[in-house]
């Protein structure tokens, strides 16, 4: 197991999409992440997203 920060991606009745979640090494790159999805622009709508510290297997995908 590991500790990593999870992207997680909120439904508009504000339950969580476990399968769009992404897991980062660095927070930083989690928070930015989240930041960015999170503006309004033409090109996509913005969505609702948290970032939280989780444990995972380390046979799960990590975003370095």
């Amino acid at each position: 197991m590991r500790m990593v920060f999870a992207l997680i991606f909120l439904l508009s009745n504000g339950e969580v999409d476990e399968s769009k979640t992404r897991y980062y090494v660095k927070k930083h790159h989690c928070v930015f992440m989240c930041q960015e999805l999170s503006k309004p622009s033409k090109h996509y709508e913005a969505v609702d997203c948290v970032c939280r510290l989780t444990w995972v297997d380390n046979s799960e995908r990590v975003i370095q």
